[in-house]
Parts: structure tokens; sequence; C-alpha cells
């Protein structure tokens, strides 16, 4: 035999190598190739929730702070009076004498106390006051929940924040629950 014909390949053993290396090909292409993308699908997952709970774990002791504020407030009776009741008629002349000292009690510097005379005919049941007050927001807060505290605030059914010159102005207007 001469050294040129034992170095060819039989036309059939060619054809098998091929279909082989096809095979292999194919196997790669779809078998392996589909779950490395379906795994680089599940990594970015996975890093987008390790990014939600770092931020969770950031949060936690705000929400924890938050939640001792709130259940302090419960156990101080801070939030709404136990028993409410109703303003006596006897009562609505010194209504402003009450609500100035709340608000000097907070720091706070009433401007105008006036009551809504429609609201005082005879078969009305509620008492609107009409409130301006100066000062910073820390101290309108204390004064909004020393204004809760009192039995006969039905709601607060107006309220406006304005930056004036000296600082900042409240106005609000306060519907109270009037007795017979």
């Amino acid at each position: 035999m001469d050294k040129r014909e034992r170095l060819l390949l039989p036309k059939r053993s060619l054809y098998y190598l091929l279909v082989c290396v096809g095979g292999i090909l194919a196997f790669l292409l779809l078998g392996i190739m589909p779950l490395q993308l379906a795994q680089k699908d599940l990594d970015s997952d996975i890093a987008a929730v390790e990014a939600r709970i770092e931020e969770q774990k950031s949060l936690f002791p705000v929400f924890q702070d938050l939640l001792h504020q709130e259940r302090r407030a419960h156990e101080l009776g801070v939030l709404l009076p136990s028993s409410r009741s109703r303003l006596a008629q006897d009562q609505i002349d010194g209504i402003s004498t009450v609500l100035g000292g709340l608000a000097a009690q907070c720091g706070t510097d009433i401007v105008n106390v006036t009551t809504d005379l429609k609201s005082l005919e005879a078969d009305v049941k509620t008492l609107r006051v009409r409130i301006s007050a100066k000062g910073e927001l820390p101290r309108f807060r204390c004064f909004l929940l020393e204004l809760c505290r009192l039995p006969y605030l039905e709601s607060v059914d107006d309220l406006r924040v304005q930056q004036v010159s000296e600082g900042k102005e409240l106005h609000m207007t306060l519907s109270l629950a009037l007795g017979d």
C-alpha cells in the first residue's frame, strides 16, 4: 500500500465523524447554553434580592425606632382622650383663654381666635373656631397634640402653615362639640 492511501479516511468514517461532531455541537447549543442563560438570570435575581435585604437591614433600626415612639405615644395617652364630652354653652366665652393657655404651654403665640357666628345657631351641635398662631413647626406639633387632648374637639377641618417674616404662621379651623 501506498503511504497516501493509508492517510486517507474512508468516506463512511468521515461521515460518522461529522455526524458525531454535529451532535456534540447540537447538544452544547440546545442543552448547555439555555442552562447558562437561565443561570445568569437567576444570578441577577439573587443580586436584586440581596440588595433589597441590605436595604431592609439598614431601614430596620428606623422602623424599630418609629414603632417604639408609636407605642410610647399610646402608653402616654397622647393621641386622643379616653372619654369624650361636650362644651357647655357657658364655656364658649372662655374657649379663647383655653386655646391661648394651650398655645402658651407649647411656646406658640396666638394671633387671633374667632368663632363662626353661624355655628352658634340653636339647632347646631358644633362650634367652629378659627385660630391663627405664630411659632415654629415643632411648637405647632406640640400645640396640635395638646388640642387633640381636648375632650370636646371633634375635628380639625382646615390646617395651613405659611412662611412669614417672623417665622411660620399656623391657620386652622376646629370643630368643637357643643352641649345642651
